[in-house]
Formats: C-alpha cells, sequence, structure tokens
C-alpha cells in the first residue's frame, strides 16, 4: 500500500508543486495552509508522514508538532519541518518539541524524497520492533498463564475427585463435588482455547508452534468415539452418533486432529437437540482426505459461513449459548496451518455439514 504524506505550507506554489512531485512518486498526498487545518487533516487521514513548514498563520509549525506530539494515534507519525526564514533556535525547539528532521527551502527534489525515504524506513524500523515486543510479551503472558490457572484448576479437580471416591461422604456433598468438577473443566477449556487463539491471532510473523504442525495421527473409529464420549461426559448426556470412518494415518499433528475434532463435534451437540442424530463419516476425495460432522440443528447461514473470526457468534442475540465464539476459527486456522481446509454447507433438508479436507500422499489412496 502507498504511504501518505501531509504537507502543510501557506506558500501555495510550493505545496502544489511539491504535491505534484510527491504524487508522481507514488506517495498519496494530503495538504493544508495552516497548522489548525494541518491538525485537522491529520486527524481526519491518519498519514504516514507529516511535513510542514514552521512560520505559518492561525497556527505555527511548532504549536501543531507540539500538539501532535500529545494526541494517541497521531504522536507516533514521523514529522519533518521545512522552512527558510528560522533561527538556530527554531530548530532546536523543534527537535525538542518532537520534530524528526528539518529541511531549508529552497530544497532540492533528491533532499526532499531522501529525507522522506528515511524517515519512512526508520517509523517502520520502529514499528516492527515494537509489535516484536507487543508479540514477545504475548506469548511469555500465555505461558505464564496456563501455568498459573493450569495449577490451581489441577488443585481442585484432584480435591473433588477425592471427595467422590470417599465412601463415607454424603450424596449431596459428592453431587456438590461433580458440579466443581464440571465447572473447572469448563474453566480450563474456555482458557486454554482463549490461548489458543491469542497465539493464532498472533501467529503471522512468529508462526505456530510445532507441536500443532508436525506429526501424524491415525484416525479411526475408536478414536472418534473417544471423543464423542468426551463430549457426553461434558454434557451429562448419551448422544445417537452414527460413525463411519475409512481409517488412515494421517499426516496431520495429533494435537491439530484431535482439537479440530473436538471443536466440530462439540459444536454439534451444541447446536443440535438431544433427540437428533450426529452423523461422522469419513473418506476419500480426489483432493485428499474428508471428514465431516452433519447434524439437523440449527442452520448456518450463508454470510455467517464467510465471516468466521475469533469471538465472534453468530445470532447471540437470540440464542442463548456457552463459549466466546472462537472454536470454529480455531479450526479453520489450524487446519489450514496443516495444509487443509475448512468447508461449512447447511441447508434446511441435509442439516449443517462440517468439512475439514487434509492432503494425503497419493500412494495412501
Amino acid at each position: 500500500m502507498n504511504k501518505s504524506i501531509l504537507l502543510i505550507d501557506d506558500e501555495l506554489d510550493l505545496l502544489a508543486n511539491t504535491s505534484v512531485l510527491l504524487e508522481l512518486k507514488g506517495y498519496i498526498v494530503y495538504t493544508a495552509t495552516n497548522g489548525q487545518e494541518g491538525l485537522n487533516k491529520a486527524q481526519q487521514c491518519r498519514p504516514d508522514l507529516i511535513i510542514c513548514d514552521i512560520r505559518m498563520p492561525v497556527m505555527n509549525g511548532l504549536e501543531l508538532v507540539e500538539r501532535i506530539r500529545q494526541m494517541p494515534g497521531l504522536n507516533t507519525i514521523p514529522f519533518v519541518f521545512f522552512s527558510a526564514k528560522v533561527t538556530a533556535f527554531d530548530i532546536r525547539h523543534g527537535m525538542n518539541l518532537g520534530a524528526d528532521d528539518y529541511l531549508t527551502k529552497p530544497f532540492t527534489a533528491k533532499d526532499l524524497l531522501d529525507s522522506i525515504a528515511s524517515r519512512l524506513a526508520r517509523a517502520q524500523v520502529e514499528k516492527e520492533e515494537t509489535q516484536n515486543r507487543i508479540r514477545e510479551v504475548k506469548a511469555m503472558i500465555n505461558k505464564v498463564s496456563s501455568h498459573e490457572y493450569n495449577t490451581p484448576l489441577t488443585g481442585i479437580l484432584g480435591a473433588n475427585y477425592l471427595i467422590i471416591d470417599s465412601h463415607d461422604q454424603q450424596e449431596e456433598t459428592v453431587s456438590l463435588a461433580k458440579d466443581v468438577i464440571k465447572a473447572s473443566w469448563r474453566l480450563k477449556r474456555t482458557l486454554d482455547n482463549s490461548l489458543l487463539t491469542n497465539m493464532l491471532l498472533n501467529s503471522h510473523k512468529a508462526g505456530i508452534p510445532t507441536m500443532y504442525t508436525t506429526g501424524s495421527l491415525a484416525i479411526t473409529t475408536s478414536l472418534i468415539l473417544s471423543v464423542v464420549s468426551k463430549i457426553d461426559q461434558r454434557y451429562e448426556s448419551k448422544r445417537n452418533v452414527e460413525v463411519r470412518i475409512d481409517p488412515i494415518e494421517l499426516p496431520v499433528s495429533a494435537s491439530t486432529l484431535l482439537k479440530c475434532l473436538e471443536e466440530i463435534i462439540d459444536n454439534s451437540f451444541k447446536f443440535s437437540e438431544a433427540d437428533q442424530t450426529i452423523f461422522i463419516y469419513s473418506g476419500f476425495r480426489e483432493d485428499g482426505y474428508c471428514l465431516t460432522v452433519r447434524n439437523k440443528g440449527r442452520l448456518f447461514l450463508v454470510e455467517d459461513i464467510a465471516s468466521i473470526d475469533a469471538y465472534r457468534q453468530f445470532d447471540r442475540d437470540k440464542y442463548e449459548q456457552q463459549g466466546l465464539g472462537i472454536g470454529l476459527f480455531i479450526v479453520q486456522k489450524l487446519v489450514e496451518a496443516n495444509g487443509g481446509r475448512l468447508l461449512i454447507e447447511s441447508s434446511v433438508e441435509l442439516g449443517t455439514s462440517v468439512q475439514i479436507f487434509f492432503p494425503i500422499l497419493k500412494e495412501k489412496c
């Protein structure tokens, strides 16, 4: 994307000529004739660089840079002065207020373009350094948070399992212990998924951990049934689930495959009625191996399918539902990281089908 520059000068000829030069060089150019107009333009357009005269009516350049440096969202924009009648004190004062460079009028096109290129390059480096620091802090928070919440949750779960196993406990006590265990597992899953989502949201630079991108796992009927059993316990139900699997060793990490299975099967439980059958089947296709989970519950709208994102719940205003709206986002990102793709189809006649496709070696077909 082309960089944008805000030019501010009350010399109209110079303003016009400089604007044309920069546009010919591929920059997007905004102009203003005094500091107040320039401040308004900066707030509206959020340019990548501001070039400003010092001596102007209404609000001069020194006043403008001082205002800019006090405004969140604008205070990091590189700021270059250009002026003719200016003292050494003005230059030093401008630098102290936050200006990044100074050009003396008249200046050559090369001087101007070199200054612009230098300021923009420096700003990009600073932006990348800041983003790297933010990613490092987020990674550390995720790492520390996982340990800090898992430690007490493990203690809570362990203590309540001991209560249930004690034969001398009253039925009411055992029931309360089971409620605590159920709530603890729900909290753990919510926190685990939140940390995973934050990692996936910031993975474009740092990359996804290898535990989600390397390895393999055999997908079998028993594997599917074990995931179904886990979710049956979560919802305290015994759903009718029909499973038909073509077994295969998929070149997909166990962490990714198990997480994807858990999320899409959990959704099929969550968004269908208890008496409705859930169908889970897989098979070989021309473009790889396809696993499908289908139910006749709530329909998925076409516009919703195209707008899957983190923390986005569909029809939350109509239906009371658990979760943060991150399950399908996690599945989509993990599947894509392993060279696969996610497909969702929904109709009144067939219900909703969630399909994940993974590439396989030709000799396994």
